[in-house]
């Protein structure tokens, strides 16, 4: 059925707004974090859509972030003639619509590489860290495919995190050792990083002699 909508543009409270209860989509706390850094630099661009009674159909994770920079007003498109299977609908097809929409990768790299130029904040652009060092970074450098990996510390050294890397060749190998400024054997399947002291080295797997009764 083709929808008769009638649409209404205004600003509204933040506080009266109320969110759609079965939302499907979720907005991590670092999602969150951009949305408001973009709101910060290019200003709330992208009203909300809410029905008759404030029922915001998209924009959650917007609101979120608006809340968070202290926003009391946003602007928010009135929806009015939806159904409610039709509301429920666009929940899920405002997002999922969005979704299909792929990257010319060379456009994009020149845009960055533009931007990056003009010394712009590439971070409030949405990608992560890792994604930029892709799109950006030298491929001959394999330096460059570690460049903005997460950070992971804590203090229970009997807790680690394990990732698992597959080599193309055994040229990848040896980038890799010098990526990390280790030697170890073709024979060997765990490595600690950032080095430590060893007191035996197994064929398997090294143990640490700062953690004896931790294997990885």
């Amino acid at each position: 059925m083709t929808a008769q909508l009638l649409h209404a543009y205004k600003a509204v409270a933040v506080a009266s707004l109320k969110p759609w209860e079965r939302n499907p989509r979720t907005h991590s706390p670092a999602q969150i974090e951009q949305l408001r850094a973009s709101i910060r630099e290019f200003g709330f661009t992208n009203p909300v859509l809410i029905d008759h009674n404030g029922l915001v159909i998209a924009g959650h994770g917007r609101i979120e972030a608006a809340k968070l920079e202290g926003l009391t007003d946003i602007p928010a498109i009135e929806l009015r003639g939806l159904t409610t299977e039709q509301k429920r609908a666009l929940v899920i097809a405002d997002n999922q619509l969005a979704l299909k929409a792929e990257w010319n990768v060379d456009l994009l790299k020149l845009e960055l590489q533009a931007l990056t130029g003009k010394g712009f904040d590439l971070s409030v652009l949405g990608f992560e860290p890792f994604e930029l060092n892709e799109l950006l970074g030298d491929p001959n450098d394999p330096n460059s495919e570690w460049r903005g990996m997460p950070e992971f510390g804590q203090e229970d050294k009997r807790g680690f995190r394990t990732l698992l890397v597959h080599f193309a060749d055994a040229a990848a190998v040896e980038d890799f050792k010098r990526l990390i400024g280790q030697k170890f054997t073709d024979e060997a399947r765990y490595i600690w990083h950032p080095k430590v002291e060893w007191d035996r080295v197994g064929q398997l797997a090294y143990v640490s002699t700062a953690a004896p009764d931790v294997k990885p």
